[in-house]
């Protein structure tokens, strides 16, 4: 066999093993990589793409071209309660020129914003050329918690504000914050409202708190408003003295039995005033509070009247608190729902009551006697309430006590001291107090006195007590 011949055959064989020994390694290699795929797999993502503050080009941050979109960025920075944070701006000529621009914008934020004003001790930036931007490093130093600006809300009507301050006395809060543009919510405002709702409800505050107002940046448009409750006592006493102020009221009201609602506002009165003290100017801010009244027994005009009001609360009692005048001095009385109607209450029984002894008045009977009051803040009183007519008494109408009763009959009455005489007879009418024998009347010995003017024994001025 030709040398060339075999030299052929060899090389057949030897493409042959090598197509062999490459099929086997492709072989082990598939399988090696199947036990690879079955296994889990974790992607390994870089460190900077997750925690990078930086963009990851400058298309991605928006460039603040302007000092209104900075101060913007800067007050929507302060609202998310940031401490730091980058904006980027264009790159200036002067960029310490530029710096000290930014400045006073910070500075204005700070100062003219109302949670700059309400929020911020401090804004300070700096800028850092890059290439063809500036960076703005902004920085911000806070003068109140993160939960003082999160806790914040938005006050937009009369009615939203009423049910907060409610919700201040009732929990004896001691600030409250907001924002608003209302112009109506001056400081004189709020603590009048303060002084309405307690006088609304006081049961529920028992002692009225004074008030501080303060507005972040002016007292008049967008502005935020933080409201200091400053009460005399703190909240665990407060609670205390409330629980015995209810307590005693509950004990009040349960001696008022089952009767009309005239017996019950009788006794509410007289057993409030029981074993009470009326002071002329109150000594204390207890003396001056329902507290003081219904638990201290010593109080004033002011307090007898938020106890009645307190006491009829306590019963689902139609009842006011007014303030008013009284022969030209500060009062305060109250005016009550009474089987439908309403009628005025002086519950210090400085006002004496009419002939019949009812203790409900009409607004005339007020004004009569020298009360004056803003008739526009309350229900209208046109009637006093008539005690039921016992039998054999002799009715009293509403109104004018000198109108005699519709279609009652005058009766004839002899003169007194004499008899009825024949027509053409003449009559002797002797003084009231001469017997026919010429001799005048003594008292007969059963310890009754003179009467006064008005028909009424008066009393020892020693047994006189002043009643509150």
């Amino acid at each position: 066999m030709p040398d060339s011949r075999r030299k052929g055959n060899g090389d057949a064989r030897m493409k042959r093993v090598f197509l062999a020994l490459l099929c086997l390694l492709l072989l082990l290699t598939a399988s090696g990589c199947g036990s690879i795929l079955d296994g889990e797999v974790t992607v390994i993502e870089p460190y900077a793409s997750r925690h990078s503050e930086e963009p990851a080009s400058s298309e991605d941050t928006p460039v603040l071209d302007s000092n209104e979109a900075f101060a913007q960025a800067v007050q929507y920075m302060v609202a998310q309660e940031k401490t730091d944070a980058v904006f980027r701006i264009p790159l200036p000529e002067d960029i310490a020129a530029r710096e000290e621009e930014l400045m006073d914008v910070c500075r204005s934020v700070a100062l003219e914003t109302p949670l700059g004003a309400y929020a911020v001790y401090y804004i300070s930036c700096r800028l850092t050329p890059i290439v063809a931007y500036c960076n703005v490093q902004v920085s911000v130093t806070y003068k109140r918690e993160a939960e003082d600006i999160s806790d914040m809300f938005t006050v937009s009507s009369l009615r939203y504000m009423d049910s907060r301050l409610q919700s201040c006395l009732t929990d004896f809060n001691g600030s409250l914050v907001f924002r608003t543009a209302l112009d109506e919510l001056t400081a004189d405002y709020l603590a009048d409202r303060i002084s309405y709702l307690f006088r609304r409800s006081p049961l529920d505050a028992v002692l009225e708190p004074d008030l501080d107002v303060v507005c972040y940046p002016d007292a008049v448009g967008d502005r935020i408003v933080e409201l200091k409750f400053l009460w005399p006592y703190n909240s665990t006493v407060m609670d205390d003295m409330r629980a015995r102020t209810i307590a005693r009221a509950d004990d009040i009201a349960g001696r008022t039995g089952n009767t009309d609602d005239y017996g019950v506002i009788q006794t509410l009165i007289a057993e409030q005033n029981s074993d009470a003290t009326l002071l002329p100017a109150p000594s204390s801010v207890i003396s001056d509070s329902v507290y003081g009244f219904l638990v201290t027994h010593t109080g004033t005009r002011r307090s007898a009247a938020l106890s009645l009001k307190a006491l009829c609360d306590w019963l689902n009692i139609g009842c006011y608190v007014v303030e008013g005048w009284h022969n030209g001095e500060n009062a305060w009385w109250n005016i009550v729902s009474c089987e439908g109607k309403w009628y005025h209450a002086d519950p210090t029984g400085v006002r004496t009551a009419p002939e019949d002894g009812s203790l409900l008045l009409s607004d005339e009977a007020m004004a009569s006697d020298q009360y004056f009051w803003d008739a526009e803040e309350y229900p209208a009183c046109p009637d006093r309430y008539v005690l039921p007519r016992e039998e054999g008494s002799v009715p009293v109408p509403c109104g004018d006590d000198s109108v005699p009763a519709p279609d009652e009959p005058e009766e004839e009455t002899a003169p007194p001291g004499g008899t009825e005489s024949p027509e053409g007879e003449e009559t002797t009418v002797l003084p009231d107090d001469q017997t026919p024998d010429g001799e005048p009347e003594t008292d007969s010995g059963n310890g009754a006195g003179e009467e006064n003017e008005s028909g009424q024994i008066p009393s020892d001025e020693s047994e006189q007590e002043e009643t509150p």
